[in-house]
This record gives structure tokens, C-alpha cells and sequence, in this order.
């Protein structure tokens, strides 16, 4: 496992939306921009960042946000399964961070930790381990679940699922065969349970314990014999039951709503059920329609550069896409009224959203000089 980590961010959350995938690579935030060029891509899954360097690949990065959304929505209605966990996983402000590999990871979490510092849980993944596909087996599938179980069910549930003295560390202490606040020299011989790693602290050995028990519960192990029998022997469901009925009535007591399938990367909920859902936490949420920096910072500057100095109505007009794409129209006029010039702005702004296939609706930016996005959108 890699250790959980704490980092301090401002939330946000962007409303991510394509009809044959919720989930699109974006810029990082505005409030992380100093951090823009370590992690420079970005989606936010039910209001839990995941950062990306410009070396893990877009696919890579949307295959973790599909599986972070099936591990917390397994029912895929649109809302996490456990809201109690999903608070939790806010509170903490749990986010993933993706690099190319482990050595690159360190450099860029030293880095994002000197310029945010503080109190978030953050979870590693890298490029290299991530893999869509079933060729290989796919350990976003064990490092996301780390995230959720360590910053959720172990802080919801802690006297059951905690990972210092619950039921959850009872039963492990029987797959290991016997209480060992440290790696013994040698398990028993009765161990099914013998994780090996000595870096590994007993709050570390629990998240390792409930990952391996889901996982195996789910069926992501049961090829995996040969590759992980030197620490785990309960590698599929039907073995689980019989080595280990402790952990199994943990993972398959309806009050905690576990996932009861194996994420597989495709994330089927309803698009408009997963965004009404996300408008419901709107203090993660920015406000919606937010301008993108391109235009901000550029092409509304050299439009005010161009216009006139005195006598004229001018407008300026955006539109923000449910993909959070965007484009602009504008006009001005020394002649004409501000209500002509104002319809030719929007009609200029939606032949660029036609043009460019974008939904959603222009709306005035600026008119006359005067920034009018706030009041509208309010």
C-alpha cells in the first residue's frame, strides 16, 4: 500500500458531463494553479479531486474516475451507495494523485505538499499501474479502494472498520495468527493472512487486510493465485467464506453498503442523475458557468483593446458547454443601439457554440464595458 498522505486544498468540483462518459480530463482548478505545472490535468468525481501529471495519459485518468465513481456508486443511480462514507470522504477531502511512476510521484507530491500543505488524505497512483483493459491486472483497483476505506469507512465506522482496534483489526489479528503490532519473523503456519512488507505499520496492515478481503469477495483475485498466495491464500469469494467469516459478515453487512460487483472501469450512471446528485454539495461545487482562463485571459483583453474610445455600445458574449468547453461572440457599434448590438454579440457567440457542437446557452459577459456574468448568473 502506499501510505495515506496529507495535503491542504480548496475544493472544487466541476460538473463533468458527455453523454457516452461523465468523466473529462481538465484543466486543474484555478485555486491549484501554482500547482499547474506538476499536475496540470484534472477531474473531480463526486466532489474528490484526482490530479494528474502531463505524463499519465488522459485514459489512464479517466479509468480511475469510473473507478472511484463504481466503488462509491455500485448501483451506478447516480449517488453514492453509503452517504455516511461519502460525507466523511469530503470532510477528509480525499483526492487522488496521479504521476508517471513511483520515483515521479515522490517529486511531484514534495512539490504539491511545499505549495498546498495541510490536511487532506491523498491517495498515489501511478500511469504504470493503472490498466484498463483486463491484460494486466489493474491496481487503481486496490489504490482507490484504499483511499475510500482509510478516509471512509474506517472514519465512519470506526469502532467496526477502523484500523486500530475494531471488529475489522479482530479479525485480522485471526488471519495473521496473532495480534503483531510489527512484522513477525515468521507467521504461523495457520496464517492466511501474512503480508510481509516491514515499512507496513498495523493501521497499514488493516487497509491491506480489508482491501485484499472485498477484492477476493468480489472475484478480482481468484487468477491470481500463484502471484499472491505468499501473502493472501483467501483469494477467492468461496475460500474467503470458509477461511475468514469474520471479515466476510463485515464486507456483506447491508448497514455498510460495500460494492457487491467488481468495478470495471465503465461507470454507467445517468448523466443527469450524477449531476443532480453533485448540485446537491454545492459548497464543493464552483458556481457553475464559470469563464474559461482562455478566454479570460485572452481574448476578452484584445477584445476591450479593440474597441473604440467613446460613442459606441459594445457586448460581449460566453457560453459554457456541460463538457466545460467554451467559446465567445461579440459586437459593437458606434451607430446602432445597444439592444441591436447586444443581439448581434449573442448571435455571434452562437454560431462559434453551433460551430463547435457546444451545449449550453450564450450569455452576456460584458456589456458596454461593464462585467455583467456575476449578476447573471446569481
Amino acid at each position: 500500500m502506499k501510505i495515506l498522505v496529507l495535503i491542504s486544498v480548496l475544493f472544487s468540483t466541476s460538473l463533468l458531463a458527455e453523454e457516452k462518459n461523465i468523466f473529462t480530463v481538465l484543466d486543474i482548478p484555478d485555486e491549484f494553479s501554482k500547482a499547474k505545472t506538476i499536475y496540470p490535468k484534472y477531474i473531480n468525481v463526486f466532489g474528490l479531486h484526482i490530479f494528474a501529471s502531463k505524463k499519465v495519459r488522459d485514459k489512464k485518468i479517466i479509468h480511475a474516475a469510473n473507478i472511484l465513481a463504481e466503488y462509491l456508486d455500485n448501483d451506478e443511480d447516480g449517488m453514492p451507495d453509503n452517504q455516511l462514507v461519502h460525507e466523511h470522504l469530503l470532510k477528509w477531502k480525499a483526492c487522488l494523485l496521479m504521476s508517471k511512476n513511483n520515483n515521479a510521484w515522490e517529486r511531484d507530491y514534495e512539490i504539491f505538499w511545499n505549495i498546498y500543505g495541510g490536511r487532506c488524505r491523498a491517495q498515489s497512483l501511478y500511469d504504470l499501474e493503472t490498466n484498463p483493459g483486463g491484460g494486466k491486472f489493474d491496481a487503481s483497483l486496490e489504490e482507490i479502494l484504499h483511499l475510500i476505506t482509510g478516509s471512509g469507512y474506517a472514519s465512519a465506522y470506526p469502532n467496526e472498520l477502523g484500523y486500530k482496534r475494531s471488529l475489522l483489526t479482530y479479525a485480522m489479528d485471526r488471519a495473521r495468527g496473532g495480534k503483531f503490532l510489527t512484522i513477525p519473523k515468521k507467521y504461523p503456519k495457520e496464517a492466511w493472512y501474512s503480508y510481509d512488507d516491514r515499512t507496513c505499520s498495523y493501521e497499514c496492515m488493516a487497509a491491506e487486510y480489508i482491501y485484499w478481503a472485498l477484492t477476493s469477495y468480489l472475484g478480482a483475485q481468484k487468477k491470481r493465485r500463484n502471484e499472491i498466495s505468499h501473502e493472501w491464500r483467501a483469494f477467492t469469494k468461496e475460500k474467503l467464506i470458509k477461511m475468514d467469516p469474520h471479515v466476510t459478515k463485515l464486507i456483506t453487512n447491508p448497514k455498510f453498503k460495500f460494492p457487491t460487483k467488481l468495478p470495471d472501469g465503465h461507470y454507467n450512471a445517468s448523466v443527469n442523475a450524477y449531476k443532480t446528485f453533485v448540485s446537491s454539495i454545492k459548497e464543493y461545487v464552483p458556481k457553475e458557468g464559470e469563464v474559461c482562463d482562455w478566454i479570460i485571459l485572452e481574448a476578452y483583453p484584445e477584445y476591450l483593446n479593440d474597441l473604440p474610445s467613446i460613442n459606441f455600445h459594445s457586448a460581449f458574449y460566453v457560453v459554457v458547454g456541460d463538457d466545460e468547453r467554451c467559446e465567445y461572440g461579440f459586437y459593437w457599434d458606434t451607430d446602432r443601439s445597444l439592444e441591436d448590438v447586444i443581439k448581434d454579440a449573442k448571435a455571434d457567440c452562437n454560431q462559434y457554440r453551433l460551430k463547435e457542437k457546444i451545449k449550453g446557452e450564450c450569455k452576456p459577459y460584458d456589456v458596454n464595458k461593464e462585467i455583467v456574468w456575476d449578476a447573471e448568473e446569481s
